[in-house]
């Protein structure tokens, strides 16, 4: 009936927009309604508007595309799905090639804020290391097999692949290093920041808080629970935004739709190799606010040992890659990129630990050892 009496005032002239979830533009009632209306002999003008508009390369929507809107227009930050090739090509045969484009090099400093970025990382513990291996052994067998065979089990690679890769999402390694950061930073000083834990532990989540709260650090948690009670969650992020909580801790639910400006200090604990992820969350905190002339981001990588890597560089090689390969996008345009205690000289001494003709590298070759960027600020800042 609502979206009916829509289509009745769009009769007598001017323009009306209709909000709607991905789930309702999908659905045979929703589109029957919108067909009618627009396909009668008294059709009106309408346009499709897709926000993150990667989120409609998803099977739900690909079986149910609203055809009938002939004007489209897509808007995303991240329009290629990684992992998902199908769903990319969906949603540009759906829309078409992209007709504009406003890369990050342009929007800091004009619609986003400049930013520091420091990389800091962590070598897995003792017990981390020893299922790394196992799970690397069971795949270097599926991969013998599978070139024996002539075929492949993909679905028991990409099993066994996923189990590893959590190990160093989850690596409780992270904790240890992100209590030394907060530490260097004086957790005193903390103000409007935002702590990234996995999605994929919950006890890193509530490891966190128990850090935060030994640290006398004032913080308050955003999960699916407070987004699902909108005034809880204005509450909380008007205390952020007044200055009672230091930190927001949250998953995933900040990844997109949410705007926060007060946010000018991100630590990424729950560093992703979906690109998507960790482009959202580094735009959580690169928006616009008048008192933040630039913000900072620090991302954690947790490593296996560099000796171990330095016997096993086939296995390991990808995951290196996968880690270094964000944090090399996120310092190509951060503010200190250059000049004295560099993201790139730290990014360097990392990627040197783990070449094969640099063994002797003081840094990251055992469980357990640790990085810290060298220009971590201190204090208030």
């Amino acid at each position: 009936m609502a979206l009916t009496n829509v289509f009745r005032r769009l009769g007598g002239g001017g323009t009306h927009v209709v909000i709607v979830t991905n789930n309702l533009i999908s659905s045979r009632s929703f589109q029957a309604t919108v067909a009618q209306k627009t396909q009668s002999d008294t059709a009106t003008d309408t346009l499709f508007v897709g926000d993150e508009a990667h989120t409609l390369g998803a099977a739900k929507f690909v079986a149910n595309k609203p055809e009938f809107f002939i004007r489209r227009l897509a808007l995303s930050a991240t329009p290629e799905r990684q992992y998902d090739p199908d769903g990319t090509e969906e949603i540009f045969a759906f829309f078409g090639d992209p007709v504009y484009d406003f890369g990050l090099d342009r929007a800091i400093g004009f619609c986003l804020t400049p930013y520091n970025y420091y990389v800091h990382a962590a070598t897995l513990d003792d017990e981390e290391v020893a299922r790394f291996e196992r799970l690397s052994q069971r795949i270097r067998a599926a991969r013998a097999t599978a070139n024996d065979r002539g075929d492949h089990d993909q679905d028991l690679l990409k099993r066994l692949a996923i189990q590893r890769r959590r190990i160093i999402e989850t690596a409780r390694t992270k904790l240890s290093l992100l209590r030394k950061v907060l530490r260097a930073r004086d957790p005193r000083s903390l103000d409007g920041v935002l702590i990234y834990a996995t999605a994929k532990d919950p006890s890193q989540f509530e490891d966190i808080g128990s850090l935060l709260n030994a640290l006398g650090v004032r913080w308050a948690p955003v999960t699916q629970a407070t987004t699902a009670n909108p005034k809880l969650l204005a509450s909380r992020l008007d205390a952020f935004a007044d200055g009672g909580y230091q930190v927001l801790l949250a998953k995933k639910v900040l990844d997109e739709g949410v705007d926060i400006p007060r946010i000018r200090e991100a630590f990424i604990v729950a560093s992703s190799t979906v690109e998507r992820e960790w482009i959202q969350r580094r735009g959580r905190v690169l928006r616009l606010h008048r008192d933040k002339p630039f913000a900072l981001v620090h991302d954690f990588l947790a490593l296996p040992p560099a000796g171990l890597v330095a016997h096993d560089k086939t296995n390991a090689q990808k995951i290196i890659r996968t880690e270094f390969n964000r944090a090399y996008t996120f310092a190509k345009y951060a503010r200190n990129a250059t000049g004295e205690k560099n993201v790139f000289a730290d990014l360097e001494r990392i990627r040197t630990a783990y070449e094969s003709d640099h063994e002797d590298s003081a840094i990251l070759q055992r469980s357990g050892d640790y990085f810290i960027s060298a220009g971590t600020p201190r204090g208030l800042i």
